[in-house]
C-alpha cells in the first residue's frame, strides 16, 4: 500500500531504475529504449528503507518498506535481472553497528 506521494508515483510507473546511495534510495523512470529517464520519481532516505521480503526465482520479488507507516513498494525482476535483484537485496540488508 502506498500512502506517501513518492509511493503513489512509484506505483504508477511500471518499469524503473533503482539507485542505492549511502544516503537514499532513488527511483528513476525507464525510457522507451530501456535506459534511465530524466527526472526522479521518488526518493527515500536510507534510514527509512528496509528490505521486508526477498524471493529469488524465475521471477524475483523484493518488498521494500518505507518507514513504519506500512508504506513501501514491491519490485519484480525478470529472470535475466536476477543478479540485479540479488545485488539490490544485499545492498538493503542492514549493516550491524558495533
Amino acid at each position: 500500500m502506498c500512502r506517501s506521494p513518492a509511493g503513489h508515483a512509484l506505483a504508477r510507473t511500471k518499469k524503473q531504475f533503482v539507485v542505492v546511495t549511502a544516503r537514499r534510495l532513488i527511483f528513476l523512470p525507464q525510457t522507451f529504449l530501456g535506459g534511465p529517464g530524466s527526472g526522479v520519481l521518488g526518493e527515500v532516505p536510507r534510514e527509512q528503507v528496509a528490505l521486508a521480503e526477498a524471493k529469488m526465482g524465475i521471477v524475483s520479488l523484493l518488498r521494500i518498506a518505507f518507514g513504519t507507516a506500512g508504506d513501501g513498494v514491491t519490485l519484480t525482476f525478470p529472470r535475466v535481472d536476477k543478479k540485479n535483484a540479488e545485488a539490490l537485496a544485499a545492498a538493503l540488508v542492514p549493516v550491524p553497528t558495533a
